[in-house]
């Protein structure tokens, strides 16, 4: 390559030729290595480089998975930090309520002359004559029966000549809904309001008891009896339903309806059943035929004591917290 108006001879031009040339090179090898410097920069900081940095790279995966670990740990600490309080909340509150209603309970069987006092052993037994019968009629004469029942509600049924229950229902609230009773209501002397909203049927022919929602009239449960004289309800005290059989007493789970203990009581005594909430009086004859008072636990059956009773005794009541043998 010749200049433009250049003298010099054609040697010359061949030197000019290959300095030109030899400059080219030297700036495309600055900028090659230029290019080979910025990549091996790049590689080296790279987390997909094989060959650099994989210590450095190792180390910070594992110190943000540390850091991760650690994150969770906190938030499922604190989350069960969280969930411990509200159940510690929970067992206080409910703790206060069942001690709240417990004594209301108590309160409750505390005011009915029907409770006996508190026994610690077999009590002072009252010995009084039987009531003098009045006259009356041989039969009762058909009318209709109200009771006042928990929230307001009421039942009320009809009985026939004969004294049967012919029918009945339970209005929930005045101008509310009702519903048809299957049997007459077992409403004991003595209740300390637990589960006020069972109520309590046995069948118009005694073969069954029945557990009824107070609101609805749903069946709650059913017991079947193995006999179908009559029963009375003689208490009903913490959840558990005493029924009075005459031959025997029965405990009944209100919550269930299950059994929870059956005692023999002498079917020539009347009023089984007495109760200070604890333990529960029938009368029984010994293996000579003397009569026994016994006392059963409430919760389940088991024989408290045992103590004479006043021979000639028939039926057994209790009076201004105190037990009379009639």
């Amino acid at each position: 390559m010749r200049r433009p108006g250049s003298g010099a001879p054609g040697d010359s031009d061949v030197l000019e030729v290959l300095l030109v040339e030899e400059q080219t090179g030297d700036d495309y090898l600055a900028l090659l290595h230029e290019i080979a410097v910025a990549a091996a920069a790049l590689r080296a900081v790279s987390p997909g480089d094989p060959r650099t940095g994989e210590a450095e790279l190792d180390a910070a995966w594992r110190a943000r998975e540390e850091r991760r670990d650690r994150r969770r740990r906190r938030r499922r600490v604190g989350r069960l930090v969280a969930a411990l309080v509200v159940l510690l909340a929970v067992l206080v509150a409910v703790a206060v309520v069942d001690a709240r209603r417990a004594a209301e309970a108590d309160a409750r069987l505390a005011a009915s002359p029907a409770v006996l006092h508190r026994l610690t052993g077999p009590p002072d037994v009252r010995r009084e004559g039987l009531p003098v019968a009045t006259p009356g009629p041989a039969a009762p004469a058909p009318g209709e029966e109200r009771h006042a029942l928990p929230e307001g509600a009421r039942a009320v049924w009809t009985q026939g000549p004969d004294g049967t229950f012919e029918r009945g229902r339970v209005v929930v609230r005045d101008g509310g809904p009702s519903h048809p009773l299957p049997g007459p209501l077992l409403l004991p002397p003595v209740d300390d309001g637990t589960l006020p909203r069972t109520l309590v049927v046995v069948t118009p022919d005694g073969s069954r008891v029945r557990g009824v929602a107070l609101r609805t009239g749903a069946r709650l449960w059913s017991w079947g009896r193995d006999r179908s004289d009559p029963v009375r309800a003689a208490a009903r005290v913490d959840g558990v339903l005493v029924l009075d059989e005459g031959s025997a007493v029965t405990a009944l789970d209100l919550r269930s309806g299950t059994p929870l203990w059956r005692a023999a009581a002498d079917p020539a005594v009347s009023g089984h059943g007495a109760t200070d909430g604890q333990v529960v009086l029938l009368a029984v004859r010994d293996a000579d035929g003397a009569p026994l008072l016994e006392a059963r636990r409430l919760a389940d059956g088991t024989l408290a004591w045992r103590t004479p009773l006043p021979a000639g005794t028939t039926a057994l009541a209790v009076v201004d917290h105190r037990l009379v043998a009639c």
